[in-house]
This record gives structure tokens, C-alpha cells and sequence, in this order.
């Protein structure tokens, strides 16, 4: 949820998230902000890139472009 829908890593410790997680999980101990910033989200970024890299070489094409849509919301 924190990667794919980019939410903050703060999300972990919110009152509501955790209530949440609790109702579904009763036993189930959710990761710290900090795994999330140094191990979970570091390793799926070095997964997806490798396989971006891999699509990137095998395809073998004339031209890559990339861009980004970042915004902020009031």
C-alpha cells in the first residue's frame, strides 16, 4: 500500500491504520516506519528497476522516455 499507492511511511503509525489492521489481524505486528524506509521500499525500488532494466534490454529499442506527474495537494 505504502509503495503502490505512495503513501507516506508515517501511515504505520497512525491511530486508524493500526486500529485497522488490528480489526483484521489481531496478532499481527505491523513493520516500523523505519523497515519500511530502509529494507521494504529500498528492496521493491532495486526489484522493479531491475526488471525495468532487463524489459529496457530485451526489447532493445531506439529510445527510451521517461516522465512523471508529481503534484502537491492543498
Amino acid at each position: 500500500m505504502i509503495y503502490n499507492e505512495c503513501r507516506p511511511f508515517s501511515i504505520v503509525e497512525d491511530r486508524g491504520f493500526r486500529k485497522l489492521i488490528q480489526t483484521l489481524e489481531q496478532y499481527y505486528v505491523i513493520p516500523s516506519r523505519k523497515l519500511f524506509s530502509t529494507k521494504y521500499i529500498p528492496d521493491l525500488y532495486n526489484k522493479n528497476k531491475s526488471i525495468l532494466i532487463e524489459k529496457i534490454r530485451l526489447d532493445n529499442p531506439r529510445g527510451v522516455c521517461f516522465t512523471t506527474d508529481i503534484w502537491s495537494s492543498i
